[in-house]
């Protein structure tokens, strides 16, 4: 698991936080290019959440939501996706990979 600088660090924890205001976060986890440590100057950071207030929503909605609150982070682009908790019982392999690469973020 690659080390994540202490700038992204906080303003994904601030993110979480913000999100965990408006639904209560079951899991959060960074993956990709900043979990992986291969980023460069143009990565966005990816950010998995799970929380049983998605439950009975559309994937739409929970993005929108997640992205409008991601918005207010000027000095990086959060790339949220949102799942329900149930979703981490799925076969779904990209959820799979995000759990098996990702890196969890604690708040």
């Amino acid at each position: 698991m690659a080390k994540v600088s202490e700038r992204i660090d906080s303003t994904v924890k601030n993110y979480i936080r913000d999100v965990n205001k408006h639904i209560s976060v079951n899991k959060a986890i960074l993956y990709g290019s900043y979990a992986k440590g291969t980023q460069n100057e143009y990565s966005d950071v990816d950010v998995a959440i799970f929380s049983d207030g998605f439950k009975g929503k559309n994937r739409i909605e929970i993005n929108a939501f997640l992205f409008s609150l991601a918005r207010k982070y000027k000095n990086i682009c959060i790339e949220p996706i949102g799942f329900g908790s149930s979703d981490l019982e799925e076969e779904n392999p990209f959820i799979k990979e995000i759990l098996d690469t990702g890196k969890e973020i604690y708040v």
